[in-house]
């Protein structure tokens, strides 16, 4: 399973609830969090965000979209900046864009990394802008037996910049694989609801809330 960026956070999640239906997860550019918090530094904060959400408000159907930070090293070649803005307009409409990246926002995968048991390569930049390198050093380290490796270069996106080394990097690590048979441990979700009779009044109704 192969995710990149908000992608890989998805694909975490999958590999710590589904084990079984997972030979390995390989990601690039991966974030843990977000937004800005205490523990997770590297996250831009909620002003940072509101530039990206105003960009797309105003911005995605123009064509005048910043996405140097995306690829630095194509920002000379026009012909492939004004390619990607259109790449980005025709997966998604302004308003689903920024419905899309407003949820991106509330990701939070911290807790469940040490769930991940699979055989795990985490593939990251170092000098990546949209995604610091010591995100994925961070989940590197909260998944038990992952491997972290640095690449060289500046771009978020896997597919611009040295792809041969990540394809090779990538070839390496799948051969290896020796996945296990069955996971005895996996992730699950609990939940937990009430039933309220709708013949209770609204003062009886608070009061089981509160309890």
């Amino acid at each position: 399973l192969f995710g990149h960026s908000e992608g890989g956070s998805v694909s975490a999640l999958f590999s710590a609830t589904y084990p079984d239906r997972v030979i390995s997860l390989i990601t690039f550019g991966i974030f843990a969090k977000r937004r800005y918090s205490k523990d997770y530094p590297w996250a831009p904060t909620d002003q940072e965000r509101q530039v990206v959400y105003d960009m797309i408000e105003n911005d995605w159907g123009s064509g005048e979209m910043n996405l140097a930070s995306l690829a630095p090293s194509k920002v000379q070649d026009q012909t492939f900046m004004d390619w990607l803005a259109s790449y980005f307009r025709s997966g998604a409409s302004p308003t689903s864009a920024l419905k899309l990246t407003r949820m991106n926002t509330q990701v939070d995968i911290i807790d469940i990394l040490g769930s991940i048991k699979v055989p795990t390569l985490l593939l990251q930049r170092t000098d990546d802008i949209d995604v610091k390198i010591q995100e994925g050093q961070f989940i590197s380290e909260r998944i038990p037996g992952s491997k972290f490796l640095e690449l060289e270069g500046s771009d978020h996106l896997f597919w611009v910049g040295d792809t041969d080394v990540i394809l090779e990097a990538m070839k390496a690590f799948i051969n290896d694989i020796k996945p296990a048979p069955v996971y005895e441990k996996k992730l699950f979700t609990v939940m937990v609801g009430r039933i309220i009779s709708s013949g209770t009044n609204t003062s009886e109704h608070q009061e089981i809330i509160k309890r």
